[in-house]
C-alpha cells in the first residue's frame, strides 16, 4: 500500500526494517526494492488477488476477491453460496466462559478498554496531531454516577486505577454511558496507558488478549504530586 507520508529524516523505511529482519532469520527471499515488489509477491499466491495490479488499486483500492486480470473485484466475498462442497457455511458452536479475571473483594470492578474516534492505538502518531490532541490532550476514564458517588469522586477529579498489573492516573469522567460496577479507559496515551492495566491471557479460540475485561480498583485519595499539572507528551 502507498504510505500517507514520507519516512522523516534519516529514519529507515518499514520496508527496510522488515527485509533485514527476515534475512538474517531465513538468509534470503525478502530482497524486496519497493512496496510495488512485495505486493506482486502476493498476489501471484494468493488466488483472490490475482486479478489485481499495483496500479490498478490506484488512490482509490479495488475489492478483492479479483481472481483474474481486468476483473473489477466484488464487493463482497461470497455472493450465492461458500467455497465448500456443499456450498454452505458451517456453524459451530462455543459454550459461554467467564472472563479469565473476575472482579472480587480487592479488585471489585472491571475494567474494559476501547479506542477514541480521534486517536488511534497506543498514539504513537495521532497524539503528535495538534488538532487531535486539542479534542482529547489526555487519557481518561468513565465511571458511572452509582460508583462516583459510593467511591466519593465528581466529574473531573484525578483518580488512581489498578489491576493486578499495574496503576495509572487519570482524570474520571462521570457518565451513565458506562454501566455500573464497569470503567472504561484508552490505551492511547503513553502517560497513563491501559495497556498497563488490562489482562494478557489469550482467548482459547481467538487466541487474542483479553483486552476488555480486567478486575479494577479505583483509588481517590492520590498524592499531589501523582495528578498531572498539564497533560503530558507522549
Amino acid at each position: 500500500m502507498r504510505g500517507v507520508v514520507d519516512v522523516p529524516g534519516n529514519t529507515r523505511h518499514d520496508l527496510d526494517i522488515l527485509c533485514d529482519i527476515g534475512t538474517r532469520l531465513f538468509g534470503e527471499g525478502f530482497d524486496f526494492d519497493d512496496p510495488e515488489e512485495v505486493f506482486e509477491e502476493l498476489r501471484e499466491v494468493c488466488p483472490i488477488m490475482h486479478g489485481m495490479t499495483y496500479d490498478l488499486i490506484g488512490e482509490e483500492g479495488i475489492h478483492w476477491p479479483c481472481y483474474e486480470p481486468g476483473d473489477e473485484g466484488d464487493s463482497y466475498l461470497y455472493e450465492e453460496e461458500f467455497e465448500t462442497e456443499s456450498g454452505l457455511g458451517h456453524i459451530e458452536g462455543v459454550r459461554h466462559t467467564p472472563p479469565a479475571e473476575v472482579p472480587d473483594d480487592e479488585y471489585p470492578l472491571i475494567l474494559t478498554t476501547a479506542r477514541l474516534e480521534e486517536h488511534y492505538n497506543t498514539g504513537t502518531m495521532s497524539t503528535r496531531s495538534p488538532t487531535l490532541k486539542r479534542r482529547t490532550p489526555e487519557n481518561f476514564v468513565d465511571v458511572h454516577p452509582n460508583d462516583a458517588e459510593r467511591y466519593g469522586i465528581d466529574d473531573g477529579d484525578y483518580i488512581k486505577v489498578r489491576s493486578r498489573r499495574g496503576e495509572i492516573v487519570v482524570e474520571a469522567h462521570v457518565t451513565e454511558d458506562i454501566k455500573e460496577g464497569v470503567i472504561w479507559t484508552t490505551p492511547h496515551f503513553a502517560a497513563a496507558a491501559g495497556n498497563r492495566l488490562t489482562n494478557d491471557v489469550l482467548d482459547p479460540e481467538a487466541k487474542i488478549p483479553e483486552y476488555k475485561a480486567a478486575a479494577a480498583e479505583i483509588e481517590v485519595d492520590i498524592e499531589p504530586a501523582e495528578t498531572p499539572d498539564a497533560p503530558a507528551d507522549d
